[in-house]
């Protein structure tokens, strides 16, 4: 059963008629579109998946993939090139004195690389067409993903409610909901199994009276 939040207004229609998006019980799911009609008109639409491997981007990848199995996806670990890093925290220049910043970037780019793989291998384990890669970042990490998303005219946009957390991840909180704000198409954001019970021990609560 699929609960569904409709005021008459044009953001609430175009979710709805947009079939490779929409939300499983279970599972937590929010749109801000901005067009008025669909930015893509192919058979499968294909969906973006921003991947980190916390639990929240596995939720993502299991949930888009049990509303699209057998559909094209794209998993995408964000990384940052040791020039932009220095121009936005110049204080990061001497934690690399000495070193050669082709091979951090080279490293960078493999790991992000290697984590991208093991989130489409899930994806595929789910039934998704999914391939994987490292996207380096030259501006903020939405602008990246949209960005992307644009160039491979991606349907939707998947994502994690929560990343690692800290310089483990570039995928944070303040994305999901920057996205939100920004996207110009369907955006999917999912907490991990463990998160979306807190929510609910929390939400059940407050409806009790509970402190």
């Amino acid at each position: 059963m699929i609960l569904i939040a409709y005021d008459g207004s044009d953001d609430a229609k175009w979710p709805a008629r947009a079939r490779s998006t929409r939300p499983s019980s279970g599972r937590e799911a929010f749109f801000r579109p901005k067009l008025l009609s669909s930015p893509t008109d192919r058979e499968q639409p294909m969906i973006l998946i921003a991947y980190d491997g916390s639990d929240d981007a596995k939720a993502a990848i299991e949930h888009v993939a049990s509303l699209v199995s057998g559909q094209p996806a794209t998993v995408v670990t964000v990384w940052e090139p040791y020039v932009a890093l220095v121009t936005r925290y110049p204080g990061a220049a001497g934690l690399a004195v000495g070193e050669d910043f082709e091979e951090i970037d080279s490293a960078s780019r493999n790991a992000a690389d290697a984590t991208a793989e093991e989130g489409a291998a899930l994806a595929r384990s789910h039934g998704l067409e999914a391939s994987g890669h490292g996207l380096a970042r030259h501006d903020s990490i939405v602008s990246t993903l949209l960005n992307e998303a644009d160039r491979t005219n991606a349907s939707a946009i998947a994502v994690g409610s929560r990343g690692l957390g800290g310089l483990g991840s570039l995928l944070l909180g303040s994305v999901s909901h920057a996205l939100l704000q920004n996207a110009d198409r369907p955006v999917i954001i999912v907490p991990s199994p463990k998160v979306a019970r807190r929510r609910n021990e929390k939400r059940r609560g407050l409806e009790n009276g509970d402190d």
